[in-house]
């Protein structure tokens, strides 16, 4: 059984992942109805799905989950991520990527702990505060594979794979 959930775990993971990344602009060029909506959408929607899926709680609170992930990347980077590189310093753009992280994953972290999956919040708000940790790893791993670049593009992978193995850890390690 703990291999299963951890293979769903892996895979919860990966959908985020790009998921985030679809919301970044992964493959934006072939999304042909309002791009920018559409690949917040990409995000929203895997992390209703996901959250449903873990936590098996009411079609309706899934709903929410997704909403507050589509609200949530609404909220801009504030310049943050460069990661100090071309504007900035370092710690400003940290700090920025940080809180900002933590304010996308708020909503879906309260809706999961509002439900009773304290665990699941706990690890969801945890996730989000990561967000400067995940960026820096993706503008310090070399990759020039298109859509998967270093820099933030595998920031965004990292981040939303973060916040999918915090959604299912929080959901199996209760």
């Amino acid at each position: 059984m703990t291999v299963v959930l951890i293979l769903l775990s892996l895979l919860t993971a990966g959908a985020l992942g790009i998921g985030f990344r679809m919301r970044g602009g992964l493959w934006g060029d072939k999304i042909g109805w309002g791009a920018t909506t559409a690949r917040i959408v990409a995000w929203a929607i895997p992390v209703a799905l996901v959250t449903w899926a873990w936590y098996q709680f009411d079609w309706y609170y899934a709903l929410a989950t997704g909403v507050l992930a589509f609200a949530g990347a609404t909220i801009g980077w504030f310049g943050g991520i460069d990661m100090g590189r071309m504007q900035g310093t370092w710690i400003r753009d940290f700090t920025v990527m940080t809180l900002v992280g933590f304010v996308k994953m708020l909503g879906v972290a309260l809706v999961i702990g509002l439900v009773g999956f304290h665990t699941g919040a706990v690890a969801v708000a945890v996730a989000g505060a990561l967000c400067g940790v995940m960026y820096e790893l993706g503008w310090r791993t070399p990759s020039t594979k298109p859509g998967f670049q270093t820099g933030p593009e595998l920031g965004e992978l990292y981040f939303g794979a973060l916040v999918g193995l915090a959604i299912s850890l929080g959901a199996w390690l209760l």
